[in-house]
């Protein structure tokens, strides 16, 4: 990346830009150098810069190298200690990573976060100014979600109460001249109250049993989801029409405690595997509950498939129920395996 020096304006983008090009990978240097053989290669082809997102560093202070003779145990490739993976959310895989757009977080004004995402084919000096903006906090890895939320349930949580916080010191300060034990007890009648004082150990445990959490539990068609969040951070109304969104952004930006997933079976009863591979887009529902579905694509006109939700989801919202049976026939990112795996958990086919 001859010319890279030239660069005065900020020399933090020119070494990130020369930290991009050590990274990339061997054809692409080559690619690189051959496009700067001359000036006017460079006018010509202002696009040689770009690489994708995950070649692009976030710090501009390069990290120090360890010697991994010293140390064999050490190693910090996330994936060789498979924590990406363990890190996932269990309702998400790595395949559903989304390498489309750079997702970040930056400080707004108000001096809260906010969560921003450009396209990963900007020109690398693009991003890279970007990154060394004061008000640029850090990357963020972002999944994106293809469950359709039918239903969410809340319930009060006492998380707070169930950690155990064991304090260094149990000593109590009564007063300047008065220290007692949190056994002992003091006969000093004219000992004043608001003088009492506790460890900074209690204080702490007094705090963190004062938050409030709430226990979601989120149906989707492609599973049972709960999780632990605190309340002023997972609230949401039920009746939204974007429940889809509250539960991908939650997942991606909340830290959620006592993550659990159910997914569907992956063994389909007998009555699912009548199923046929369709499209099923044409839906009818005689009355609440009763749905007969149906596709254009089926030439025999005697098939049809009648289903009703089982009593023990009969609380799912039937607005919720039939936009995930058009979602099903809208969107291609899912299979027909999980269309019957859907059918299978939540309905059952009427003969």
């Amino acid at each position: 990346m001859e010319g890279i020096d030239d660069i005065k304006t900020d020399a933090n983008i020119a070494n990130i830009l020369k930290r991009l090009k050590d990274a990339a990978p061997a054809k692409k240097k080559e690619k690189v150098a051959e496009d700067n053989s001359s000036d006017d290669n460079i006018k010509q082809n202002p696009r040689s810069l770009e690489v994708p997102v995950q070649n692009i560093p976030v710090e501009s202070i390069p990290r120090p190298v360890i010697d991994r003779k010293e140390d064999p145990e050490v190693n910090n490739d996330l994936e060789d200690h498979k924590f990406v993976e363990e890190n996932i959310l269990p309702w998400f895989s790595k395949s559903d990573k989304d390498n489309n757009l750079l997702h970040y977080i930056k400080l707004n004004n108000s001096g809260n976060l906010e969560y921003c995402s450009i396209k990963t084919d900007r020109l690398a000096e693009v991003i890279a100014s970007l990154k060394i903006k004061p008000d640029y906090l850090c990357d963020i890895d972002y999944y994106k979600s293809d469950h359709y939320v039918l239903y969410v349930k809340q319930f009060d949580s006492d998380y707070s109460y169930n950690r155990s916080y064991t304090p260094e010191s149990k000593v109590i300060v009564i007063d300047e001249t008065q220290i007692v034990s949190e056994d002992s007890t003091t006969t000093n009648e004219s000992t004043n109250p608001d003088l009492v004082k506790i460890t900074s150990d209690e204080l702490t445990a007094a705090v963190a049993c004062s938050d409030k959490y709430t226990h979601c539990v989120v149906f989707t068609d492609l599973g049972i989801a709960d999780f632990i969040g605190k309340s002023d951070e997972v609230t949401c109304s039920c009746c939204s029409p974007d429940l889809n969104k509250w539960f991908e952004e939650t997942s991606n930006y909340i830290q959620l405690k006592n993550t659990e997933y159910d997914a569907n079976p992956r063994v389909i009863s007998d009555d699912a595997v009548a199923i046929r591979d369709f499209k099923y887009d044409i839906v009818t529902m005689h009355r609440p509950g009763i749905i007969t579905l149906d596709s254009v694509d089926n030439e025999d006109p005697n098939y049809q498939i009648h289903i009703k939700l089982k009593d023990e989801y009969s609380f799912i919202p039937m607005n919720r129920v039939l936009g995930c049976l058009k979602d099903y026939s809208l969107n291609s990112n899912k299979s027909i395996d999980d269309f019957k795996r859907f059918i299978n958990r939540y309905f059952d086919i009427i003969v």
